[in-house]
Parts: structure tokens; C-alpha cells; sequence
């Protein structure tokens, strides 16, 4: 159990890490306007929102575990 919930944090750090630096090329792309067609630049700033979201929350919820698992001890 320990052990999936580093991997699932792990492979959340990897997509959110991969996803900051496609948005960066996304939001590049929307400011300059020179394309016609945004809907893929938004697209991945709608899914690096959402695994952003999901790696805060799996931080939070491992946070608020560690600390009452440490209260009873």
C-alpha cells in the first residue's frame, strides 16, 4: 500500500513536471495569437491544471495520513 501510493506520487510529479513545460510553450503560443487554431494549447493547459490539482490534493491527504499516523505513536 505504501509502496503504490509513492509510485502514484512519483508519476504524478513526472506529468506535472512534463505539463509546466508544455504550458510555458502553450501559453507562449496563445499570447503571440500567430496561429489560427488554440484549441490544442489549451487543451494541455486544461490537463496540466487538472494533474496539478491531483498531485496537490495526494500531497494534502499523505500530509494529513503522515500526521495522524505520528499522533498515535
Amino acid at each position: 500500500m505504501k509502496n503504490s501510493k509513492t509510485i502514484i506520487s512519483l508519476t504524478l510529479s513526472i506529468i506535472v513536471s512534463i505539463g509546466l513545460v508544455l504550458s510555458v510553450l502553450a501559453l507562449s503560443d496563445i499570447y503571440h495569437g500567430i496561429e489560427p487554431d488554440l484549441t490544442t494549447e489549451w487543451l494541455i493547459l486544461r490537463l496540466t491544471f487538472i494533474f496539478t490539482g491531483l498531485l496537490v490534493l495526494n500531497t494534502v491527504f499523505s500530509v494529513i495520513k503522515f500526521f495522524r499516523d505520528r499522533k498515535h505513536v
